[in-house]
């Protein structure tokens, strides 16, 4: 699963953002709970207030939570007409999220390091840049 890399990258981005550990924890739970909890706890109330269906395609965003979808796959309820593809399009989200926080990481670690990022590497000998 993708999950534990994209909590990885956070915490690494988390962590070179506060100086003391203690805090950076406290944060990633805080991140954490939030990512894992919040789009359940919003969507039910709007849901339900709206009276939305629940085999309309919005019902889709309860997927942004990564515990709906071991949920779904446990207990077999359908959320949805399509709950496979209600799983694959989590799973792409959270895939394009966690290649986001990973290069977002890396440049961060990059500038750290004193390094070069892709951005400032020399160009080629014959070509100028030139800025408009």
């Amino acid at each position: 699963m993708v999950y534990p890399q994209i909590v990885a990258w956070l915490g690494i981005i988390i962590g070179m953002r506060f100086k003391r550990i203690t805090v950076a924890l406290i944060v990633m739970l805080c991140i954490l709970a939030a990512w894992i909890v919040l789009p359940v706890m919003i969507l039910i109330p709007l849901f339900e207030f709206f009276g939305v269906d629940p085999y309309s395609p919005v019902v889709t965003l309860f997927f942004l939570s990564p515990a709906t979808v071991p949920l779904t796959t446990m207990f077999g309820d359908s959320v949805g007409n399509f709950p496979t593809i209600q799983a694959i399009i989590s799973v792409v989200w959270h895939i394009g999220c966690w290649l986001a926080l990973r290069k977002f990481a890396h440049h961060q670690l990059e500038q750290r390091l004193g390094r070069k990022t892709t951005k400032d590497k020399p160009l080629p000998q014959g070509l100028t840049k030139t800025i408009t």
